[in-house]
């Protein structure tokens, strides 16, 4: 993304961490920000413009608590 008011360079990255949720799938708020927080440091440590998903159990469902 250009910039040319940045005062390291005329570009910008990004970096994100993403978390959802499912039917069937019952989270807190906090949960869900904290897989997002945990898949954005994941994503800045592999280096810059990377994006990084919530980690899964092995069930497929996120580790944020399942109904049912």
């Amino acid at each position: 993304i250009g910039h040319e008011h940045a005062p390291v360079g005329a570009r910008i990255s990004l970096s994100a961490g993403i978390a959802s949720v499912g039917h069937g799938v019952a989270a807190t708020a906090e949960a869900l920000i904290e897989a997002a927080d945990d898949a954005l440091y994941r994503a800045k440590s592999a280096g810059r413009n990377q994006v990084a998903l919530a980690k899964q159990d092995r069930s497929g469902s996120r580790a944020l608590g399942r109904t049912g």
